[in-house]
């Protein structure tokens, strides 16, 4: 209890000492429940969050270390290390990536904070971890190709795992460089929801996934839920709730709901309102 009280204390003083004017206390548990009040006055508090999202047919996040990324996709041939893999330059597999997914409009793309030694993509609804074994400019090209297009391909230098139904990724926007407002918010986020994480339950920074003033912005994917839940205006304080109420017993709160990645059965912006979302129970939604 003195160590947990020492802690405490010291990321208390930390934050009071570091801009005392300027921050907004919502929360006393840990540094991560100061907001600076300059950002919590640029997010907005007025438009409906409910459908704020496209309708997303696919989901492609891109392995990277990192939990930052340059604004733009044009200074992505610039960033990052390579892999540890010889044949793996970063950099030029985003590029690659940000250019095949920029005509089509219903799938989302982005970069994560998971590191590996090999080139990794997960990909939603269809909830699955492919492992790059080699990845050369042809070898990425014929991939986009077989899961974005469909073109159906036998890939020999890919390996597919099916992610274990128990499994909870969380992913949320801290792409900083982007917009400050998620790059602020999501870190903090991220320190919060760390204090949940498991074998199972793995937190992620990912980058841009729109509506950065709607931020904190994250993505909760569940393979038993069959879909996406994506929500907005998170701040620090909203963890537990939504740990609770979201991932462990499967309600999406509509105060959060900005929409939904389907896997085709359910459509999140048909008829769709923020009381409409609260009654669905997404454990047993499209089974």
């Amino acid at each position: 209890m003195k160590l947990v009280n020492l802690r405490l204390t010291l990321r208390l003083r930390i934050v009071i000492n570091g801009n005392p004017p300027n921050s907004l206390a919502v929360g006393l548990r840990s540094v991560s429940t100061f907001v600076p009040r300059d950002i919590l006055d640029q997010l907005d508090q007025e438009k409906p969050l409910a459908n704020s999202v496209n309708l997303y047919s696919r989901h492609f996040s891109v392995s990277t270390g990192e939990y930052n990324w340059p604004s733009t996709v044009k200074d992505d041939v610039h960033y990052g290390p390579a892999s540890n893999h010889p044949s793996f330059h970063l950099s030029q597999f985003v590029v690659d990536w940000a250019k095949v997914m920029k005509p089509n409009k219903n799938v989302v793309y982005t970069k994560w904070s998971h590191r590996s030694t090999l080139p990794c993509v997960h990909v939603y609804p269809d909830n699955v971890r492919i492992t790059f074994n080699s990845s050369t400019q042809d070898q990425v090209k014929k991939f986009q190709s077989a899961w974005i297009f469909g073109e159906e391909e036998q890939l020999d230098f890919v390996t597919v795992e099916k992610i274990p139904k128990n499994t909870v990724h969380i992913y949320v926007c801290t792409h900083g460089a982007r917009d400050q407002r998620c790059g602020v918010i999501g870190r903090l986020l991220i320190e919060r929801f760390k204090d949940y994480e498991t074998g199972t339950l793995q937190v992620f920074g990912c980058s841009h996934i729109g509506g950065h003033k709607f931020a904190g912005n994250m993505v909760i994917y569940r393979p038993e839920w069959k879909q996406g839940i994506w929500y907005g205006r998170v701040l620090p304080d909203d963890v537990e709730k939504i740990m609770q109420e979201t991932v462990f017993n499967g309600k999406i709160l509509g105060q959060h709901w900005r929409g939904g990645l389907p896997d085709g059965t359910w459509d999140p912006k048909q008829h769709m309102t923020a009381g409409d979302a609260e009654k669905i129970d997404a454990n047993r939604c499209c089974q």
